[in-house]
């Protein structure tokens, strides 16, 4: 496998493409660093850096559940390999949604999404909610940001509501309803986690 450089590494865009072409993972560059998406600060053994079945379940359900909703509808929905722009920043979110038509820089990365979600693991629960939310709130055409537990029913959910101002609204109850105005769907909490089991007390959660 490809040596990756140290999380307080500094590497140029060029450095980085060259990188990703080596790479047999999707590193996400943010302010000059790299990341591997689902280890971005190199913290887990080796053997637990992967996504778990709780985060490839849930991460299916949902990509599932939004491309019926969106059927005839002027969206699409992509999965994790397609590579976001954000800034001078590049990122592969797990799911992205984008309207309109499908638009790209000169090295296919979309430019336009307008919904991203994750699905949080130990190893990026982190990273999601702070060094690439920060760059993802740059999207101009961005207006929702949902963050997706795989250990608890839990839902994130960031909207913005202006240019300086977003919303936070935290679904942790399964008949609870996603509602995403930006697409026009609303989907159940309980059809995100149709794969999942939890215990009892996992099944509805306070938001830390």
């Amino acid at each position: 496998m490809t040596a990756l450089p140290k999380t307080d590494e500094y590497i140029s865009e060029e450095e980085y493409f060259a990188l990703l072409e080596k790479s047999e993972i999707n590193l996400d560059w943010i302010d000059g660093r790299v990341y591997p998406r689902h280890n971005p600060y190199g913290l887990l053994p080796e053997a637990m850096a992967g996504a778990s079945d709780a985060h490839i379940d849930i991460a299916a359900e949902f990509f599932t559940e939004l491309n019926i909703a969106l059927r005839g509808k002027p969206c699409s929905v992509v999965s994790e390999n397609q590579k976001v722009k954000a800034d001078h920043s590049y990122v592969y979110p797990d799911i992205t949604i984008y309207c309109g038509e499908r638009e790209k820089d000169e090295r296919g990365n979309l430019t336009n999404p307008v919904v991203i979600i994750e699905v949080l693991s130990p190893g990026t629960q982190v990273y999601d909610k702070n060094a690439k939310w920060e760059k993802m709130r740059e999207i101009e055409t961005l207006r929702d940001y949902l963050l997706v537990s795989q250990e608890r029913v839990l839902v994130e959910h960031r909207h913005k509501r202006d240019a300086n101002h977003w919303d936070l609204t935290y679904l942790n109850r399964l008949d609870d309803e996603i509602v995403l105005d930006s697409i026009q769907v609303r989907l159940r909490v309980a059809a995100v986690y149709a794969r999942v089991r939890f215990d009892a007390e996992n099944t509805e959660s306070t938001p830390e």
